[in-house]
């Protein structure tokens, strides 16, 4: 599998993991704050948005991470990239010598062939 996948996969899991115990605690403080003074709707507000924004920061982290990992990838990948074109260019010109070289035997070996045969007659 993939390192980004494993990633993602765990960090999906972490965040439905904080989501979770976020939810679980904020259920216990209000229910302390029912038990020993009457809430105030608007703390409440207050504290689910407070809420709210703190599990946006930390999806936030996630995301950035991610993003991190797969410009390091990006890179990575363009580098081998880079090292295939030149290993192709180089092969090209490789082969256009060996393709030269191999055109001025056949020419040698046909002249050769024509001298002897023309000093045999």
């Amino acid at each position: 599998m993939n390192e980004q996948v494993l990633i993602s996969i765990i960090s999906a899991l972490s965040g439905v993991l904080i989501a979770y115990i976020v939810n679980v605690s904020s259920k216990k403080v209000q229910l302390k704050r029912a038990k020993g003074k009457p809430v105030d709707r608007m703390e409440q507000m207050f504290d689910g948005y407070e809420r709210l924004i703190k599990q946006k920061d930390k999806e936030d982290e996630r995301k950035a991470r991610i993003i991190d990992d797969l410009e390091a990838e990006l890179t990575a990948t363009k580098e081998v990239v880079r090292s295939l074109e030149k290993a192709l260019e180089d092969s090209k010109i490789e082969l256009a010598k060996s393709r030269a070289e191999s055109e001025q035997l056949r020419q040698l070996l046909e002249s050769m062939r024509e001298e002897y045969l023309g000093s045999k007659s």
